[in-house]
């Protein structure tokens, strides 16, 4: 069968080459890179799909029965939706033209590459999506990338070719890791390239129009996962993870499908009409196999008779310059000390014995202080009468008696004598606190009204005056 391949130095295109030169199909590949397409055994025409009519000039005279449309603009991962442009262009446009190339070559059959992004990047649960699920417009919502997918295979589907739905691309070479979403964990379907180059060469085989197939493995993970996974395998650090808001301010469009897209996909109904199984069913299967042998894996080639004589694997040499693990040092024993001797608890359910302060002895009254004698008064001067007297007589007067004023006596300064604290000590017996004698009270004797007789009779009389 000739083939026309749009997109032969892509991803796929270079897988696809050499399984369809394998499968004995005559190969044209186009791309924009010239020499691309050197020694892989197809022709090569430079032109750019996008330009119809450098397209179709420079396909004159080259016919043709299938045309295969495997042509993106991704060189990386989309962050925003600018990042998209050109790939929703070569989508919806570059469809366009290539449907015209293939009636100007004369091709009868059209395979072209879809998105699972066409059901929209949302969570649509644990059920997996089969090709009657809602594609390119999702609860009435679109955007570019829906409108373009949606573009695509009603073109494809008009022209009466087949769409396939690719799950999300991996292969086991790739050393790129991208930062993941820290907590969210929706499932994507995973496909490797491999795998989609496989059942791109079963629809031409098994061709039938206007089919549409999910084309993905059968474990799908979640992003965080399928970054962790990869960055072990190639030995690398593990994937930066960072909160949703940021990765939305970061990638706007790109970050839909690490925070908030989960889905599945049904792959029975490819199983069913083309017998495509995934050669790696998982991404963690496909991580474990060497790069050697997936290489080997992509290009088929003649089955080899096995060598009915084993060969006998050579026995490991000892590495001159390894350094010799230590002996392992052994241990000492640890012996179990001896156990304490049990302290006695104290008795917490008895009464404290309450302590005996004995009481301070009493002290000697300080001595009284002497009372100051009494003053002599001063003797009486006699009066002055008339008639002669001593005065009169010229005789000297007696001196008066000096006042002689008898001081106090100075109080004491003698200061009481300290008592002395007399420590308490623990008695280990309870003493009862001596107590004072009680003195009985003095009996009360009433009080006779009539006693003092001669009071009672003065207040009779008393109140018989008033």
């Amino acid at each position: 069968m000739r083939v026309l391949l749009a997109g032969a130095s892509g991803a796929i295109g270079r897988l696809l080459v050499p399984r369809l030169i394998a499968a004995k199909h005559e190969v044209t590949g186009i791309t924009r890179t010239p020499g691309s397409l050197a020694s892989t055994g197809a022709r090569e025409i430079v032109a750019d799909v996008l330009n119809r009519d450098a397209l179709l000039e420079a396909l004159a005279g080259i016919k043709a029965d299938a045309v295969i449309h495997q042509v993106t603009a991704l060189k990386k991962a989309p962050s925003t939706m600018r990042d998209m442009r050109d790939t929703n262009r070569l989508r919806a446009e570059g469809t366009s033209s290539l449907i015209a190339a293939a009636r100007q070559v004369g091709a009868t059959k059209f395979v072209a590459a879809s998105f699972f992004g066409g059901y929209g990047l949302t969570d649509h649960g644990r059920a997996p999506l089969t090709e009657d699920s809602p594609f390119g417009d999702v609860d009435g919502r679109s955007d570019p990338v829906l409108r373009a997918l949606l573009s695509l295979e009603q073109q494809v589907r008009a022209f009466g070719g087949v769409s396939l739905r690719f799950g999300l691309f991996y292969d086991a070479t790739s050393r790129s890791i991208s930062p993941v979403s820290r907590s969210w964990d929706g499932v994507l379907p995973m496909l490797n390239i491999s795998d989609a180059a496989a059942a791109t060469v079963l629809a031409l085989s098994k061709y039938k129009a206007g089919a549409v197939y999910n084309i993905a493995d059968d474990h799908p993970l979640s992003y965080r996962a399928r970054e962790t996974a990869r960055a072990k395998a190639a030995h690398l650090a593990r994937p930066l993870q960072l909160p949703d808001r940021v990765l939305r301010l970061a990638a706007p469009f790109g970050s839909q499908l690490l925070t908030r897209a989960s889905m599945s996909l049904s792959t029975e109904l490819a199983a069913n009409e083309l017998g495509w199984k995934p050669e790696f069913p998982s991404l963690l299967e496909c991580l474990g196999v060497a790069a050697p042998t997936v290489a080997r894996v992509l290009i088929p080639t003649a089955a080899a008779a096995p060598d009915p004589t084993p060969v006998q694997e050579p026995e490991p040499v000892p590495d001159p310059t390894a350094v010799p693990e230590p002996e392992p040092v052994p241990e000492p024993e640890l012996t179990a000390d001896p156990e304490p001797e049990p302290v006695p608890e104290p008795d917490l359910t008895a009464d404290p014995e309450p302590q005996t302060i004995p009481e301070p002895e009493p002290t000697a009254d300080p001595e009284p202080v002497a009372e100051p004698e009494p003053v002599a008064e001063p003797e009486p001067v006699p009066e002055l009468v008339d008639g002669p007297g001593p005065e009169s007589s010229g005789a000297p007067k007696p001196a008066p008696k000096p006042r002689t004023a008898t001081k106090p006596a100075p109080k004491s300064t003698a200061t009481k004598a300290p008592v002395a604290k007399t420590p308490v000590a623990k008695t280990p017996t309870k003493t009862p606190a001596p107590r004072r004698p009680r003195t009985p009270p003095k009996p009360r004797v009433p009080k006779d009204p009539f006693g003092d007789m001669d009071d009672a009779i003065a207040r009779i009389g008393t109140i018989h005056d008033d």
